[in-house]
């Protein structure tokens, strides 16, 4: 074979192999069924990626968000985006491939008369590239796919928090989002002066969370938290502090919820919310109130 052939036979073959790898990558960013491109779509719905912390806890109100309609592009099958005969791209890429593939190689091989031979190693390396390419195509939509069933129970979660804080909120009670789960604030006042006994008060509040929990969240797990301020010593304060975290969880199986779910620990002053001094170095009444708590975690 003559050096111009052999440079004319190569340089096809390269291009019937870039035009089959380009096939599955049109396929990607457009929708057949609608004769669009589908990137932007993929991403219009993206920007509750997710909530502010600082955000959330400002919200005057918590309705639960509208339902969504559920998209026909949501769930990516093979043929979610109209590869013909419900085929995968990797094997739409591959029958691409080798058609573009066999007619490059037929049209170089027939200047020494060899259009078949030429069709069939043409149409091996199109098949070839287009199905490696096809496989690409299916891998970035499967983690696609991921990445929009995390975003969608994150979705689902903030709702269904929500729908907790609005019912807690109608007994007065202090609860609020976080990252963990949604949190309820037991203050010191509902508790005896320096004891782990629930006034009949902290009683009846503890009886409507136990409700909520059963109804609302009967499957998640609930930590119960007790803290303390800075006065008086260390020991003390964690004891206190655990005995009454151990109080609220007892009240809480009492009135139904699963043992198995709660879990009860003592922090005594670790974690403070409000500071126990003032910046001159004087006591903090209100700040020190505020400290001694028993937080009840409804975990995400």
């Amino acid at each position: 074979m003559k050096r111009s052939d052999t440079v004319r036979t190569v340089s096809g073959l390269t291009l019937g192999f870039m035009l089959t790898s380009s096939v599955p990558v049109f396929a990607q960013s457009y929708d057949y069924e609608r004769g669009t491109s589908r990137t932007s779509d993929r991403y219009q719905d993206r920007d509750y990626d997710r909530y502010d912390r600082e955000e959330r806890e400002e919200q005057p109100s918590y309705r639960t968000p509208e339902p969504r309609t559920q998209s026909p592009y949501s769930s990516r099958s093979p043929n979610a985006y109209g590869t013909p005969f419900g085929m995968s791209k990797s094997t739409m890429g591959a029958i691409t491939g080798a058609v573009l593939g066999a007619g490059s190689g037929a049209i170089i091989g027939s200047h020494k008369g060899r259009a078949g031979r030429g069709a069939l190693i043409g149409g091996g390396l199109g098949a070839l590239g287009g199905y490696v390419a096809g496989r690409q195509v299916e891998g970035q939509d499967a983690t696609l796919d991921e990445h929009d069933q995390v975003l969608e129970n994150q979705r689902q979660e903030i709702a269904r928090n929500r729908q907790l804080i609005e019912e807690l909120k109608r007994k007065r009670l202090d609860a609020r989002e976080t990252e963990r789960g949604v949190v309820v604030n037991l203050p010191d006042v509902l508790f005896e002066y320096k004891k782990a006994n629930l006034t009949n008060s902290a009683q009846d509040k503890v009886a409507y969370i136990a409700n909520v929990l059963k109804k609302r969240a009967n499957n998640r797990r609930v930590s119960i938290e007790g803290h303390a301020d800075a006065i008086g010593s260390e020991p003390f304060n964690m004891t206190l502090s655990q005995n009454r975290a151990q109080t609220v969880a007892h009240e809480l199986a009492y009135n139904g919820v699963a043992d198995s779910k709660l879990s009860a620990r003592g922090y005594g002053e670790k974690y403070p919310v409000a500071p126990n001094t003032n910046a001159d170095g004087s006591d903090n009444p209100s700040g020190r109130a505020k400290n001694r708590r028993v937080e009840v975690v409804i975990e995400n």
